[in-house]
């Protein structure tokens, strides 16, 4: 009895192999981004966890923006570390891009148009967030600062 269900066994074991494997080898045919290393940079592009990261021309993974400000616009800036700058998350998975949507579309007829800016930084403390508004609130002109705070921020970089 046991010696005809070996064969059976086998080749459900093999089948099952060969489909896990061809499996496999379509994901990385079809997302071949998704077996990168968390934060990757390949020909130049960097990557965090396969999402492409793009920086706009003040350094920020965030859009280019207008300054000033232009009238109608009611504009948030968003101070934060690793969290706040989207480890591990395409630009529109970002709280920040959520947040903007939700608002334009809560007012959609509404006196303003939105925008949530983005200046997060892998790694940082509050003192470099701090630097960063101390840089860039001129610039930005924010009708509105939010700072998002982890229990760790408040350390200087090397302890964190």
């Amino acid at each position: 009895m046991a010696r005809k269900l070996i064969f059976p066994a086998a080749a459900v074991t093999v089948a099952a192999a060969l489909i896990l494997g061809m499996l496999y080898g379509a994901e990385l045919v079809f997302d071949p981004h998704r077996r990168l290393p968390v934060n990757a940079r390949i020909d130049g592009v960097r990557y965090t966890w396969g999402h492409r990261v793009e920086n706009n021309g003040y350094g920020f993974r965030e859009r280019d923006f207008t300054s000033p400000k232009p009238s109608g616009v009611y504009r948030v800036m968003v101070l934060g570390d690793s969290f706040t700058w989207g480890a591990g998350l395409a630009v529109e998975e970002r709280y920040t891009a959520i947040a903007e949507a939700l608002l334009n579309e809560a007012s959609h007829r509404g006196r303003f148009e939105f925008e949530v800016l983005n200046f997060g930084l892998r790694a940082a403390p509050t003192t470099e967030e701090r630097d960063v508004l101390r840089d860039y609130k001129d610039l930005v002109r924010p009708d509105l600062i939010v700072v998002g705070f982890c229990i760790n921020d408040p350390q200087p970089r090397e302890t964190n």
